[in-house]
């Protein structure tokens, strides 16, 4: 039996003492305390060590009443419990916490014991036994953190550091409102054989941590990648396999994490004077094309003036400062003016245009009467303007056509499809069929899968990222086809983005 503890209350003395062996609070007091209340009696009891023992309300009351009467000795208030206390340690090693639960009457949890347990499940490596001692004292029955290990550093991946400034880029310079980002064509950059072009600089293999037992955690290397030294115009250095250099003249471009450097030709104009163009490489050109001429690359075409009724065919992008103007041409459906390209095209108008890109049409301020096929998205708008609208004519592209207003007041029949995936379907054949033909190098092979890759996953996406924009308005005789689905505007109608429910087409209310 542990010595008494005195509690002195305005009604009287009692005595609180613990039974060690049945670990139960007694009460005694050695006279009735015939003014003793309920409340009283809890408040004496409910202070110092055992504030935290769980009183039974009737056990209290029993108690109460005999006080009331008269002396009381010994009576049984309450089990009383030590304190407890609890280690755990996160699964990766790095995080040990600690959980000291108050003693309810009982023995509080020592110091030594705690560390005890600490050693035994050999914690050390950045252990705060300060913060121990703390938390022992306090047991304030909430988890602290009390030892944390020193975490590993992954490596770096490998990357590639441009060795010539300005590169020309081919990703499309779409801002986040699908507005294009019209800038100055600007110098083309170009290179000699034999200038270095692109450093690779190797992955690290990061820095080892160590856990709360003292024990190393390796770290993840850096993810490692190479030159596609196949690309066109490039060799890896004789004396050193992390440089690309050029292995002819020309424009060094980046595409897909490497670059590749492609010939250029300069010309003031395209006319009679100059011939049609038929060129293997880039060609600049700083004015204007005129009527019936045709200009060919194996790369990109840069315009800097107008195009006037004439045909440009390229295995890149095609850039025009100026605009392009054709016409129908007598007694049939197709124009004069017509651009073919694998990339992307970018222009400031385009008028009675035959336009087949595999990549965006981006016009800044009018695509009217064209007949555009587009192999990823038309945008018609410049930010920051009003200018941007289709109209008359027939449009599709893969994902999305956006404009500033879709149609006119005229009422002039202008037709759009986005979502046709028959040409993503036909490449994703002729992919496999390059897979299955067994005549790729390790290189082609890579990168057809990862072509592979990319369109399984865009196909996957077309369905939720397909749409038709209207920044303001639609007119009447506009036509949509989503898809499957299709609709015909009969009167004007505001903005919004058009998707397919179901085989219908609607606003969506959360674009």
């Amino acid at each position: 039996m542990e010595s008494p503890s005195d509690r002195n209350t305005e009604a009287g003395d009692i005595h609180l003492t613990v039974d060690t062996e049945k670990k139960e609070l007694l009460a005694s007091t050695s006279q009735a305390l015939p003014t003793m209340t309920l409340a009283q009696l809890y408040e004496v009891i409910k202070t110092g060590r055992f504030r935290h023992c769980a009183l039974p309300e009737s056990r209290v009351k029993a108690f109460l009443t005999k006080v009331l009467e008269g002396p009381v000795e010994n009576f049984p208030l309450c089990d009383t419990q030590d304190g407890e206390f609890k280690l755990r340690v996160e699964d990766d090693g790095l995080k040990a916490y600690l959980r000291v639960t108050p003693s309810a009457g009982g023995d509080p949890v020592s110091l030594e014991s705690v560390k005890e347990a600490l050693k035994e499940r050999d914690i050390h490596h950045g252990l705060n036994m300060d913060r121990v001692a703390t938390i022992v004292r306090n047991a304030d029955d909430k988890e602290h953190l009390v030892a944390e290990g020193t975490a590993p550093e992954d490596g770096a991946e490998a990357f590639f550091e441009p060795l010539v400034p300005d590169m020309i880029d081919r990703r499309p310079r779409i801002d986040d409102t699908e507005r294009a980002d019209f800038r100055d064509l600007g110098g083309v950059i170009t290179v000699t054989a034999g200038q270095n072009l692109i450093r690779r600089h190797s992955p690290t293999e990061g820095t080892p941590g160590t856990d709360i037992h003292g024990l190393p955690i390796p770290p993840k290397p850096g993810k490692d990648k190479r030159f596609k030294s196949h690309a066109k115009g490039v060799e890896l250095d004789d004396s050193d396999p992390d440089i690309l250099r050029a292995s002819i003249d020309g424009q060094p471009i980046w595409k897909q994490d490497t670059v590749m450097v492609s010939p250029t030709l300069d010309l003031d104009a395209v006319d009679l004077s100059t011939g049609n163009i038929d060129f293997n490489g880039t060609v600049r050109i700083r004015g204007e094309v005129k009527q019936g001429m045709r200009v060919r690359a194996r790369d990109d075409i840069q315009v800097n003036g107008m195009v006037d009724g004439a045909t440009l065919e390229a295995g890149g992008d095609v850039t025009i400062r100026g605009g392009v103007i054709g016409q129908r041409r007598a007694g049939r459906s197709s124009y004069n003016a017509c651009i073919h390209c694998e990339g992307s095209v970018e222009a400031r108008f385009l008028e009675h245009v035959e336009v087949r890109c595999g990549g965006d049409l981006m016009v800044k301020d009018l695509l009217a009467h064209c007949d555009v096929e587009a192999g990823e998205r038309i945008i018609v708008g410049a930010q920051g303007t009003r200018k941007g609208h289709i109209l008359g004519g027939t449009y599709e592209a893969f994902e999305i056509i956006s404009a500033i207003q879709l149609g006119s007041p005229s009422g002039a029949e202008t037709q759009l499809k986005v979502a046709n995936q028959f040409r993503l379907k036909k490449t994703i054949r002729a992919i496999e069929t390059h897979l299955a033909s067994g005549k790729l190098s390790p290189e082609e092979t890579e990168d057809y899968r990862e072509r592979q890759a990319r369109l399984n996953m865009i196909r996957r996406r077309l369905q939720e990222k397909a749409a038709i924009i209207a920044k303001e308005a639609v007119c009447t005789r506009v036509f949509m086809h989503i898809e499957t689905a299709s609709r015909q505007f009969t009167t004007d109608a505001g903005g919004g983005t058009y998707r397919r429910k179901l085989n219908r087409i609607e606003i969506d209310p959360n674009a």
